[in-house]
This record gives structure tokens, C-alpha cells and sequence, in this order.
């Protein structure tokens, strides 16, 4: 976040910013402030109708008791007086950064995480888009597209396992268990804080497939098969799923979430390495 926004918030915020730390958060600016009354926030320079739609969520998820996992509080939303856009002001989380070791040192309180938002009435979170398996679409296009800007060899398996796991789950679509899904676990927005995890930055959550959530800290993590097989083998016995069905289709989301992420890598000029790994 560029010194005129800071600026431009810390007089919507009627206080003076004393210290700012850029954070990589989607293709939105995102920084950790702190005022001079001590006061520290997240603040994000997005849409109006981007921080409408987080405003809502974050309204939602404050009216239920949830125990397994934190999320920031609305502060403020912001309007500058020129330009289209808005801040979104949230509360702070005191945390650590998770990496792959600590992730795996923590994988119960993840996995109490997971569930505990993957529990949440879905049908009152009526904002968020319905991710059925049926609505993903193969667009030969769109892979065609992938394999020429990546010039890797590596993509070719990754468009080849994208489609073979688009049919098996097309397939098995009675094994789909919808939930709302936080949508974007990566290294930037889950944080590690008092034995408990941090979701931040809900700006791509959705109801869809519960091992959407669980592929994406599978790829974004680089686990390993035998970890991640791990982490939905608790998750199923937490939630008293079939443990060997559940894994087998979570596999294939893996191969879904990478394929996706990867063509949004490109296509964002973001490093592609870690959506090429076939662990």
C-alpha cells in the first residue's frame, strides 16, 4: 500500500498511521497498520462491491460461537472521496506466519479449524457463489491456453490429471459434500495464533466441495500425498466420513486446485513452481 493511500486512510481514520507492513494478499492492497493511539488493523484498498461482499461475510461468521478457528472483526469500511474504491478495515491478529513444519506440528487444531467452518449453515452465507462439480468446466481453450504460456512440460500432466479428475468427481457427484469454504488457505492468509488458526482475507470464499479447502493447503503447502492423505484421513474420522471414498476423491481435487491456480498464475505473471509439483 503506496504512501497517498496510507495517507488517504489515515485521515478517513481521523488518526495518524505510525507504522505500515505491505502484505501479499491476492491482487488487492493489503497492509498491517498500527495509529498512534497504539490501535493496529488490517486494512485493504479494494471494489466497493468486494468490500461489501467481506463486510457481509465477516458480519456473518461474527454471529456464531466458533471456537475452532479466528477470523478478523469488522472495523470500518472507508470511501475516499475520489476514485472507485474502498477500505476495509478489520481488527488485527496477533500471529505467527504458518509454514509447512508448523503446519504439520498443528495438523489437529487445522484440522478443528476446517471443520468448524465447514460445519456453518451454508444456506444463510446466500451471497456466496455454489461451486457444484458440474460447474467446473473443461475448457479446452482455456487449457490450450495454459500449455503455450507455460512452455513446461510439467503442465501437460497437470491439464492430464485436471481432466481425468474433472470426470471422476463429475462421476461421483453424490459423494459431494457442500460447505462454505474459505476458498484461499494459502501462506498469506492462515496464520497461526494461541494454539488456534487464522483465516484472513475472505475474499474468495464459496460453497462448494469441503476438499477444496483441504487441496489448497495440500498444494499451497507442498504436502506431500502421504501428508495430505493424512490430514483427510482426520478430517473424515472427525467428521465420521468414509475414510478411503473421501480420500480418493480429495485426491482428485488436489489435481482440480492445482490446474486452476496454476492458469491463475499465468495469467497474473505469479511464480508457477509449486503448481507443477507432483507429489
Amino acid at each position: 500500500m503506496n504512501d497517498k493511500l496510507l495517507n488517504e486512510l489515515s485521515c478517513l481514520l481521523n488518526d495518524k498511521i505510525i507504522q505500515a507492513e505491505t502484505i501479499a494478499a491476492g491482487q488487492n492492497e493489503t497492509a498491517r497498520i498500527e495509529l498512534a493511539n497504539g490501535e493496529q488493523y488490517f486494512a485493504k484498498y479494494t471494489s466497493q462491491s468486494q468490500v461489501n461482499f467481506e463486510q457481509t461475510i465477516l458480519e456473518i461468521l461474527s454471529a456464531y460461537k466458533i471456537n475452532g478457528f479466528d477470523f478478523p472483526k469488522l472495523h470500518n469500511t472507508l470511501r475516499p472521496q475520489s476514485g472507485n474504491k474502498c477500505f476495509l478495515v478489520t481488527s488485527f491478529i496477533q500471529s505467527h506466519p504458518v509454514t509447512t513444519e508448523l503446519l504439520l506440528a498443528h495438523f489437529s487444531e487445522l484440522i478443528d479449524a476446517l471443520v468448524a467452518l465447514h460445519k456453518l449453515p451454508h444456506d444463510t452465507f446466500s451471497q456466496l457463489d455454489v461451486i457444484w462439480p458440474l460447474n467446473l468446466i473443461a475448457s479446452e481453450a482455456l487449457q490450450i491456453s495454459l500449455f503455450e504460456k507455460s512452455q513446461h512440460d510439467a503442465a501437460t500432466l497437470v491439464i492430464n490429471n485436471y481432466q481425468q479428475a474433472l470426470e471422476f468427481i463429475r462421476d461421483n457427484e453424490q459423494s459431494t459434500l457442500l460447505a462454505v469454504n474459505h476458498g484461499d488457505l494459502s501462506v498469506d492468509n492462515l496464520l497461526f495464533s494461541d494454539h488456534k488458526f487464522a483465516l484472513i482475507d475472505w475474499e474468495y470464499a464459496k460453497v462448494t466441495d469441503v476438499r477444496w479447502d483441504l487441496a489448497t493447503i495440500a498444494v499451497e503447502f507442498q504436502l506431500s500425498s502421504q501428508m495430505y492423505q493424512q490430514l483427510c484421513q482426520q478430517y473424515a474420522v472427525k467428521r465420521s466420513l468414509s475414510v478411503v471414498s473421501f480420500i480418493e476423491v480429495a485426491m482428485k481435487w488436489r489435481d482440480i486446485y492445482r490446474f486452476i491456480s496454476l492458469h491463475w498464475a499465468i495469467n497474473y505473471n505469479q511464480p508457477i513452481e509449486k503448481y507443477l509439483i507432483q507429489t
